[in-house]
C-alpha cells in the first residue's frame, strides 16, 4: 500500500498532528503525533514534533524525551536541535543550550538543515 492511500499510515497522523498544531489544538496535535509515533517508533519528525507541542505546553520532561528520541533517531534535524535549545534554555541549563545552538549553525552553515514540514516517510 501506498503512504498515500492508507489511512492508517503514520504520515497521515503526523500531517494532521502539524495542522492541528497550526490551528492551536495541541492536545489533538500530540494525540496525532503519538499515533504517528507508535505506528512508526522511528519516525524523527513525528517524535520532534510531539516534543515542540510538549514544550509549548510547558511539559519539559516529555519534550525532552520526545526531542532527544528525534535527534538521536534523524542527528541532521536543525528543528529539532533548535527545539532542545530553546528547552535548555528554559531549563537553565546554558551549557547545553548553547551546545545545541552551535550544531544548529553548523547545520545550516554546511547545507544540510531539515525543516521538519519536508519530513522524508519514516524509516520502517
Amino acid at each position: 500500500k501506498s503512504a498515500q492511500g492508507d489511512a492508517g499510515a503514520p504520515e497521515t497522523f503526523y500531517y494532521l498532528g502539524l495542522i492541528a498544531q497550526e490551528q492551536s489544538e495541541d492536545e489533538r496535535a500530540i494525540g496525532l503525533f503519538t499515533k504517528a509515533i507508535q505506528l512508526s517508533a522511528t519516525f524523527a519528525h513525528a517524535h520532534v514534533a510531539l516534543g515542540a507541542t510538549y514544550l509549548k505546553l510547558k511539559d519539559y520532561a516529555r519534550a525532552q524525551q520526545e526531542l532527544e528520541a528525534g535527534v538521536k533517531l534523524n542527528p541532521e534535524d536543525s528543528k529539532a536541535h533548535y527545539n532542545l535549545a530553546l528547552l535548555y534554555a528554559r531549563l537553565k541549563d546554558q551549557a547545553r543550550a548553547q551546545a545545541e545552538m552551535q550544531i544548529v549553525e553548523r547545520l545550516k552553515g554546511a547545507g544540510k538543515a531539515q525543516d521538519a514540514d519536508e519530513a522524508a516517510p519514516p524509516n520502517r
